[in-house]
């Protein structure tokens, strides 16, 4: 009985959290 936002605030989230991933992953290299 959710609402449909909270699935796309869930997907916003899971992209938020692959694009830190990414930024952390890149930081890691650079810095190696």
């Amino acid at each position: 009985m959710s609402p449909p936002r909270t699935r796309q605030d869930h997907s916003a989230s899971n992209l938020l959290v692959l694009l830190a991933f990414a930024v952390s992953w890149m930081l890691f290299l650079t810095s190696h």
